[in-house]
């Protein structure tokens, strides 16, 4: 989704620096619903309008099964005031056309074995750097993240 190209500016905006993700944090289970969407790429949309006003919220996804309402936008409750008043302001001209026009991003593929080349690798674990081992050949490897 589009909104993952705005992940990093939002964590750089968040308080510590710490990661923010609109679809998985407190918000979606503990925020107030400011909107309701009929897609997820709607919901993402004002996520990024709340964003660059430096309003954190979240992007709670319905339960198909058992939930006919359509993805919700939350904020913390202290926010709330200000998020409408973000929303009900129009959009600029051209803000959602270029918002739809960035390209889609793109997870990087995993590195291969150094040793046999293989694409089954596991992450091991994180920390300053990342920790990988190959399935096939068990050889281990440390590649520092910058």
């Amino acid at each position: 989704m589009r909104y993952d190209q705005h992940i990093n500016d939002m964590a750089e905006q968040a308080d510590g620096g710490e990661y923010w993700d609109p679809h998985h944090n407190e918000l979606t289970m503990g925020g107030v619903t400011v909107a309701e969407c009929s897609t997820r790429e709607d919901a993402d949309f004002l996520v990024y309008l709340l964003q660059e006003k430096g309003i954190r919220s979240a992007v709670l996804l319905p339960d198909k099964n058992f939930d006919p309402r359509g993805p919700q936008v939350k904020v913390a409750p202290d926010d709330e005031v200000q998020a409408r008043s973000v929303l009900t302001q129009p959009v600029p001209a051209g803000k959602r056309e270029a918002y739809d026009s960035e390209p889609e991003f793109e997870v990087p593929p995993p590195p291969r074995c150094s040793i046999c080349g293989s694409p089954e690798v596991v992450l091991d674990g994180v920390d300053e750097a990342n920790h990988w081992r190959c399935d096939v050949c068990g050889h281990s490897w440390t590649e520092v993240v910058s």
